[in-house]
């Protein structure tokens, strides 16, 4: 992780994920943040860090600057690429988060079939091969790695832990909002790449 901090990195190099945008982000820079201390955070930023809404937003701006060849982020620790063909998604041997997604259909709702549908598309063999490249899997049968089982660098129900602790939660965010301000840019539902 401290390889982030290295002057290759500096001035718009790494692209990351509002922290206190994103729950999931949140929750990997408050491990980030218990493992290496705030000093390490507050170097980061001093990085001169490219900020984005959307976990997938990283992915997509690298992607976009190595093709275009303009100069723009190169790395990232908070992405997701199995939404950017020829994306890296590369496990380091340091903190990193997984978590089993769950699903659940609204009794409420006013298209049972078409949420069950939904639900089925997500754990078919199709969504499940793009979303397990890095190892880890819902379905079992994908779950190369494990995304239940404690790692040395990873806890798989942690993240659900720490979401379902709103208290918890909004302490951190809080403490991220103090440090980068409320989060800037476009609304990742509607980028455009």
């Amino acid at each position: 992780m401290k390889d982030f901090l290295a002057p290759a990195y500096a001035n718009g190099k790494i692209a990351l994920t509002y922290p206190n945008d994103d729950d999931a982000i949140l929750y990997l820079f408050s491990c980030i943040t218990q493992k290496y201390g705030w000093d390490f955070i507050h170097s980061l930023v001093r990085q001169n860090v490219t900020w984005v809404r959307g976990s997938a937003t990283s992915a997509m701006l690298i992607d976009k600057a190595y093709r275009s060849s303009v100069p723009g982020p190169t790395i990232s620790f908070a992405t997701v690429g199995a939404f950017t063909p020829g994306m890296k998604d590369t496990v380091i041997d340091d903190v990193y988060m997984a978590w089993p997604q769950t699903g659940a259909i609204f009794s409420t709702t006013k298209s049972p079939e078409t949420a069950k549908l939904f639900l089925s598309y997500l754990m078919g063999d199709e969504w499940q091969k793009i979303v397990s490249g890095s190892g880890f899997a819902t379905r079992k049968s994908y779950d190369k790695r494990g995304v239940f089982e404690q790692q040395p660098n990873m806890d798989g129900k942690g993240y659900l832990q720490f979401a379902n602790n709103r208290e918890l939660v909004e302490s951190w965010r809080l403490e991220f909002e103090t440090l980068l301000g409320l989060p800037q840019g476009v609304n990742p539902n509607y980028i455009d790449f």
